[in-house]
């Protein structure tokens, strides 16, 4: 059946319409940078939740977890390491989540496949699982090959396998890329820009990867040289205080804290909580850290937060406490 030209045309302009009403109801109009950003994740923590719904949830305390985990995946050893070996074969297929299940094991076994990957020229986010297997798994003949991993040419391997290697007590091995990477050193624009609409693009786009850079690694350095301890590791963690990332910020803080340096540790935890920029995930987790903390001092701030005119500060400081009391 042939249609008239005109009503093709009068169709197509109502389709458009619609479809703009139904973007404008769906969205509100044109969504802001922030708006983007917050549905961005929304849809990702969605996809993570509709994965691992069917999963069996695991104990929140860390032992009983990786018994249940071990338990889980010892029996599946010998089938795991044969899909990782046909990735290797075929570098097109992933193997990340086996990559984990065969760490989770802590089977010996798997330690020769997991040598492969950190030999083959296959992705980074591989090769740093590889190396969290063989630190999971925990047997003492990896450390050459953690070793070798130090000289990878991706930061996120070089810096899980200083991990590694502190977790081993190889502490002079594992500083220099722990150091490097919670000051940033060596590393071109670590602190990117974001002002102007050009930077914001860049970073909805690039969000892992700034993040990496800027935040996890660096975290994961710090929270790995705090547990060394050592006068050294300590202070890098007191130089990280000054971070332009409140992240990092906050975790240089909280370390600094439970090592009893409450005259650095406080006023950082202080202006992170005050602070109207602080993202609704950081607070409150600044905030949690004070109250399981004791002394006078971290009462005081207490006292300051519960008085705040400001209620979302209130309310979270109020919730700490209740939670602290639960547990």
């Amino acid at each position: 059946m042939k249609m008239n030209k005109k009503v093709i045309i009068i169709l197509s302009a109502v389709g458009i319409v619609a479809i703009a009403t139904a973007i404008t109801a769906t969205t509100g109009g044109q969504m802001s940078f922030e708006e983007a950003f917050a549905k961005k994740n929304a849809a990702r923590k969605a996809a993570y939740q509709k994965k691992f719904k069917k999963e069996k949830p695991l104990e929140w305390n860390s032992e009983i977890q990786a018994r249940q985990l071990q338990e889980k995946y010892g029996k599946k050893v010998d089938a795991n390491i044969k899909r990782v070996e046909e990735v290797l074969a075929n570098p097109g297929k992933s193997s990340d989540q086996t990559i984990m299940y065969l760490g989770w094991a802590k089977d010996i076994k798997a330690i020769p496949v997991l040598k492969k990957v950190l030999e083959k020229d296959i992705c980074a986010k591989s090769r740093q699982f590889a190396v969290v297997a063989l630190q999971t798994i925990g047997d003492h003949s990896v450390i050459p090959a953690l070793q070798k991993a130090l000289e990878d040419k991706d930061q996120r391997v070089k810096v899980a396998a200083a991990i590694a290697l502190a977790k081993f007590n190889q502490i002079n091995q594992a500083f220099p890329t722990l150091r490097d990477t919670a000051l940033k050193k060596g590393i071109e624009n670590w602190i990117i820009d974001f002002n102007g609409e050009a930077g914001k693009k860049y970073l909805l786009k690039n969000r892992r990867d700034v993040q990496s850079k800027t935040k996890s690694l660096p975290s994961k350095a710090l929270r790995a040289l705090g547990e060394i301890g050592d006068e050294k590791s300590i202070e890098v963690v007191r130089q990280s205080l000054n971070d332009k990332v409140t992240y990092v910020r906050f975790i240089s803080a909280s370390i600094l804290l439970k090592k009893n340096d409450k005259k650095r540790a406080l006023p950082v935890l202080e202006a992170i909580i005050l602070d109207s920029n602080t993202s609704s995930t950081i607070r409150p987790s600044a905030i949690g850290v004070v109250v399981q903390s004791k002394g006078w001092q971290e009462k005081k701030l207490i006292k300051q937060l519960l008085n705040s005119r400001n209620s979302i500060i209130v309310q979270e400081t109020e919730k700490a406490i209740q939670r602290h009391k639960d547990d």
